[in-house]
């Protein structure tokens, strides 16, 4: 019992530590973007490093208090503790980055997430149209959209909308000033959701 009892402690000390970091990531993507909160919080090696104490302190937890005897308990646990293996698995094999794309042009590469590579695709794609839809009355946008040749496919990029196509999901991200062109979020996760 005193192991449970021990394992409880270092289980909410750590939980204590995870939500004050989610915290301050959320306030360091406000302020700085999430480009810097995604390079320096949640894409380090200390926070899946903490992630991966949480899941061993759980699993530890759950053996050592016999919770598989209590089936909710238990399943609760190994739902996260499954979601946790997830992201580490997309975490060690998944690639993102961004494409830009001024209308008319059609490319075959991204640029990494870190801007440190330029990553080949392996279908073309081209920003066939780009339009924005504005509210009636202000000049506040919508939505915008991106119309685009992914491969032989055509098909429509929105705020609200992703394209998935041989296990790369496209975002839009966000557009140029002129409105002549679009960024678009790359992401490739082979081992996880298409």
């Amino acid at each position: 019992m005193a192991k449970a009892d021990t394992l409880k402690r270092y289980a909410f000390g750590a939980l204590i530590i995870m939500l004050i970091i989610l915290a301050s990531a959320t306030v360091v993507e406000k302020i700085f973007g999430k480009e810097v909160a995604s390079a320096y919080i949640y894409g380090s090696w200390w926070f899946v490093e903490l992630w991966g104490i949480l899941a061993i302190i759980a699993i530890a937890y759950i053996i050592c208090r016999a919770l598989y005897r209590q089936k909710a308990v238990f399943l609760l646990h190994c739902a996260l503790c499954t979601i946790l293996l997830g992201a580490f698995v997309t975490f060690l094999t998944a690639e993102r980055g961004y494409i830009h794309l001024r209308q008319g042009e059609t490319l075959h590469t991204y640029i990494s997430e870190n801007n440190t590579a330029e990553l080949p695709l392996p279908f073309d794609i081209k920003l066939v149209l780009f339009d924005i839809a504005y509210h009636p009355e202000t000049d506040e946008p919508t939505d915008f959209i991106s119309f685009l040749k992914v491969g032989e496919e055509m098909c429509k990029i929105s705020m609200n909308k992703i394209y998935s196509f041989h296990g790369y999901r496209l975002y839009q991200m966000s557009y140029d000033p002129d409105e002549m062109g679009s960024t678009l979020m790359v992401n490739y996760d082979p081992q996880g959701i298409a």
